[in-house]
C-alpha cells in the first residue's frame, strides 16, 4: 500500500513540475515575442536630399556644424542653444533649437519664453530670409 501511495506521489510531482515547466517557457517566448516586436518599429528614414530638393542645404557637407537660422557656421567649440518640450500629444519630448550665440539673444525678463513668443521669432526669420533670397 505504501509503495502505490510512494509511486503516485511520484508521479503527481513529476506532473506538476513538467506542466510549471511548460507554462514558465511559454511565459517566456511571448515576452521574447513581445520585445522582437517593439525592436522591428523602426520610425521612418528621411532623405534630407528628398526633403530639401532644390535647396542650398543639399551642398553642405555632412559634419559641418551650421545654425538652422542664421546659417553661421559654427566651431567645435561654440554651442547651439536648445531647450527640451514635451509633446503632450504623443507623450514625448522634442528639442526646441532657439539658435546659435549670434541670432539668440535671449530676453532679460523674469517670465519664462512663452512658444509665442517663439513663434514670432521664427516667423520672423524666415520673413528675413524670404527678404534676402528675393531682395
Amino acid at each position: 500500500m505504501n509503495i502505490v501511495l510512494y509511486a503516485s506521489g511520484l508521479i503527481i510531482g513529476i506532473a506538476a513540475f513538467i506542466y510549471l515547466s511548460s507554462l514558465v517557457l511559454d511565459t517566456a517566448e511571448v515576452v521574447n515575442k513581445k520585445q522582437l516586436f517593439v525592436k522591428k518599429k523602426k520610425k521612418p528614414q528621411v532623405d534630407r536630399k528628398e526633403v530639401f530638393k532644390d535647396s542650398a542645404i543639399n551642398t553642405i557637407k555632412p559634419g559641418l556644424r551650421m545654425c538652422p537660422f542664421c546659417r553661421v557656421e559654427l566651431s567645435r567649440d561654440e554651442p547651439l542653444y536648445a531647450s527640451r518640450v514635451l509633446d503632450f500629444d504623443r507623450d514625448e519630448t522634442k528639442i526646441l533649437i532657439h539658435g546659435c550665440r549670434l541670432c539668440y539673444k535671449p530676453e532679460k525678463t523674469s517670465e519664462k519664453t512663452t512658444p509665442n513668443i517663439i513663434i514670432e521669432k521664427i516667423e520672423k526669420t524666415i520673413e528675413k530670409t524670404a527678404e534676402k533670397v528675393t531682395g
